[in-house]
């Protein structure tokens, strides 16, 4: 898991691939910030984003906002 998307290893490729973008991200790029070529699962799903109580939890955790971002 990134704060682009959602990787898993394909055991037929021998690598991972991206099964899942967030919300308002595009596979091209989670692909221009991967160092190889990386695979796109066929059956791409978008992640549901956080709910509000994940939210309070994730700035409780984070209050000088190191990890989460603002866009």
């Amino acid at each position: 898991i990134t704060h682009l998307g959602i990787l898993a290893f394909d055991p037929s490729l021998r690598e991972m691939v991206l099964t899942a973008v967030h919300p308002g991200i595009e596979p091209a790029e989670v692909k221009a910030n991967t160092g190889w070529d990386l695979k796109v699962s066929a059956t791409l799903k978008v992640t549901e984003p956080p709910t509000s109580e994940e939210l309070d939890l994730f700035r409780k955790l984070d209050p000088e906002r190191r990890f989460l971002k603002v866009k």
